[in-house]
């Protein structure tokens, strides 16, 4: 009984991760970026930007859902598999890999996260 159990639970939840893989996938490949569009990635003159969303990710998002969105952005925009401008490809990982190593790091996502109540007062 507890093998079956066992089980389930595995495929329930690798049918969840798949799911959830899936949909954040298919949500970041709409942002695709050309030579002449400026980057959903781009810090905007004046506009406030976070490492959340740069991940496009929500501030309670649990690490996991991090984990995904960084592999996500790592395979759609690595300068190997990018299909437009390599120096722009490279400035994107840059910010990716910058964001995704704040986040995934508690003592760090806690300071951004201090910095963001900050700025919005």
């Amino acid at each position: 009984m507890a093998e079956i159990i066992f089980i389930v639970t595995t495929v329930f939840f690798s049918y969840a991760f798949f799911y959830v893989f899936k949909r954040i996938k298919s949500r970041f490949q709409s942002h695709q970026v050309d030579n002449k569009s400026e980057s959903k990635l781009e810090i905007d003159n004046g506009k406030f930007q976070t490492h959340y969303d740069n991940l496009k990710v929500a501030r309670n998002a649990p690490d996991s859902v991090i984990k995904v969105a960084y592999k996500v952005l790592c395979q759609t925009y690595h300068p190997d598999r990018f299909q437009g401008n390599k120096m722009e490809a490279e400035r994107i990982m840059k910010i990716i890999n910058r964001s995704y190593s704040e986040l995934i790091d508690p003592d760090k996502r806690a300071k951004h996260d201090a910095w963001i109540k900050e700025q919005k007062m």
